[in-house]
């Protein structure tokens, strides 16, 4: 009877861990906190994300929205207020705005510190699918009124983009296809050793592309030689839908009035990202 019991015990342990491994993306998952404003907020759609701002109760003050935000892009899940450890009489702490990516696109969080019964009780009104900047016009009002606002851009991307592997491209008779806020990246051979570098020959356009990093990593290690040459790797970002090209050209770059030693362009669209996936 014992061991009839402790083999039960063992088929339910076991088919509990099943149940964890098939359902684990929400398990141990962890929500990505942002305290400064002038940094984006980047996350891909089905995610969470959590806006952190000090805060002191005991004073009357506290967040509120300062504008609408469009309810079709993110949704606010929770507020919760966290005190600092040690608490003492009178200390702060932190309100903790938690929200959902609902949907690919652009949206501004605007947050204002007030004391509420000195200010209007009703909330800005949340129109669905209202425009960024109508939610900025609200923003600036309050901040002229002499309050404290805090504005935060949200950028929610297509599920898996940001843990992609970005698409190597080295030949430039071959046109890039990107999707927005999918990284690729173009690798070029070098040797910085003698001096030669890859730069831009022209200005990107700054609308469809930005450059996220650029590295060199020397073949010396891997081939044993010295003075041998490596590989450029330059990583890009489309930040908007349309066609772009990507100058680049080989040179010393303290040398002045001597042409490139090598040149190559490289021609790039970029499309709105398709929604592969409905699952929230």
């Amino acid at each position: 009877m014992r061991q009839s019991r402790l083999g039960a015990i063992a088929v339910i342990a076991a088919l509990a861990a099943l149940v964890l491994a098939v359902g684990g993306c929400s398990v141990g998952a962890t929500t990505k906190e942002y305290k400064d404003p002038s940094v984006p907020i980047e996350v891909e759609k089905g995610s969470s994300f959590a806006i952190v701002l000090d805060s002191n109760p005991t004073t009357g003050y506290q967040w509120q929205f300062a504008s609408a935000f469009d309810e079709k892009i993110i949704s606010l899940d929770k507020t919760e207020y966290i005190k600092t450890e040690p608490v003492t009489i009178g200390s702060g702490g932190e309100e903790k705005w938690t929200f959902s990516a609902e949907d690919m696109g652009e949206a501004t969080i605007s947050l204002t510190y007030v004391r509420p019964w000195e200010t209007p009780s009703e909330p800005p009104q949340q129109t669905e699918g209202s425009e960024t900047t109508e939610g900025a016009e609200e923003a600036n009002v309050a901040a002229e009124e002499g309050a404290t606002v805090v504005t935060f851009h949200v950028i929610v991307v297509k599920k898996g983009s940001q843990t992609a592997t970005p698409k190597k491209y080295e030949d430039e008779g071959q046109t890039i296809e990107a999707e927005k806020n999918v990284q690729f990246e173009i690798v070029l051979e070098a040797n910085h050793t003698t001096g030669y570098q890859w730069q831009l020959a022209e200005p990107l356009d700054d609308s469809i592309l930005e450059i996220v990093n650029t590295q060199y990593e020397s073949s010396a290690k891997k081939e044993g030689e010295v003075g041998a040459g490596g590989e450029e790797t330059w990583t890009f970002k489309p930040v908007g839908a349309g066609n772009a090209k990507i100058s680049l050209e080989k040179v010393r770059p303290w040398e002045t009035g001597v042409a490139p030693v090598e040149e190559k362009v490289f021609n790039v669209t970029v499309a709105e990202p398709e929604d592969a996936t409905s699952e929230h």
